[in-house]
């Protein structure tokens, strides 16, 4: 995966290419294979919108467009959702286990 920087370290660096992000962040793509996210900010009137960097990392549901940019290979995603799906299933496993517990003690006197 290409590295993360802020825009301030993107200063003066060639870019490579803009990616439009399906939901309101936005990639610059650098020559050197690393890429800051933009954040863009609707305002109340259309015209209003104005864009900030993003410190935020990349959130599973853009990993398509990232792919799609070069940020990250299909497989990185892959793996990145198969550990979070791992972490998502472990805590489900510790809330039911908990409730189970509850119950028993409750109806099981």
């Amino acid at each position: 995966m290409m590295k993360q920087i802020t825009i301030e370290e993107a200063a003066g660096k060639p870019l490579k290419q803009f990616v439009g992000f399906t939901t309101y962040r936005a990639a610059l793509v650098f020559t050197d294979d690393t890429f800051c996210l933009l954040k863009i900010d609707s305002g109340y009137d259309p015209g209003d919108e104005w864009i900030t960097t993003d410190a935020e990392d990349l959130h599973p549901y853009e990993f398509y467009d990232a792919v799609r940019a070069g940020i990250m290979s299909e497989e990185e995603a892959d793996a990145i959702r198969g550990k979070e799906d791992a972490e998502r299933k472990l805590v489900q496993e510790r809330r039911q286990r908990k409730l189970y517990a509850k119950l028993k003690a409750k109806f099981e006197k």
